[in-house]
């Protein structure tokens, strides 16, 4: 992960558990999937996408997740946050509420509006996309979203890239 990280940012008690983000010129309309992997059950408490849309920003749309079984969470309605330049809307963010309790696997991001979704290079060509969770040492503090029956105990995830094809 680099220096360039995108909203939502995490707050005391939260962590940054994947950030597909760029620093340079991004374009529209990604080629690439954008997915993460975790490797415990982890509390998601914030997702967001980037959509500078050559200046442009977008209304914001959803955001959800999909499973490699092809089960969905989501998708959750964003809100915009003005991004870099004052381009309004270019930051769709999800504050779950109640969190989301995320069991291990690998997650696909699905965006309700791809070819606003920014990427480039430094992203491998997927969606810039920023995931925060719940740090490890907040167990027990955490709402079940009724989509995941899991424990209210967060942990320690791995982080993937973009894949290709």
């Amino acid at each position: 992960m680099g220096p360039c990280y995108g909203l939502p940012a995490p707050t005391n008690g939260e962590e940054r558990i994947f950030a597909q983000d760029a620093c340079s010129t991004v374009y529209n309309n990604p080629p690439n999937p954008t997915y993460f992997t975790i490797h415990e059950t982890r509390t998601i408490t914030k997702i967001g996408t980037y959509h500078w849309n050559n200046a442009q920003g977008v209304k914001p749309g959803t955001i959800g997740l999909r499973n490699q079984k092809g089960e969905i969470w989501g998708p959750w309605q964003a809100i915009g946050h003005n991004g870099q330049g004052g381009v309004p809307n270019a930051y769709w963010v999800v504050d779950l509420n109640p969190f989301l309790e995320l069991p291990s696997g690998t997650y696909t991001i699905m965006d309700s509006d791809p070819s606003t979704w920014s990427h480039n290079s430094e992203s491998a060509n997927s969606g810039l996309v920023s995931i925060v969770a719940r740090t490890k040492s907040q167990p027990g503090q955490s709402n079940q979203s009724g989509q995941s029956n899991q424990s209210g105990q967060s942990n320690q995830s791995g982080q993937s890239g973009s894949k290709s094809g």
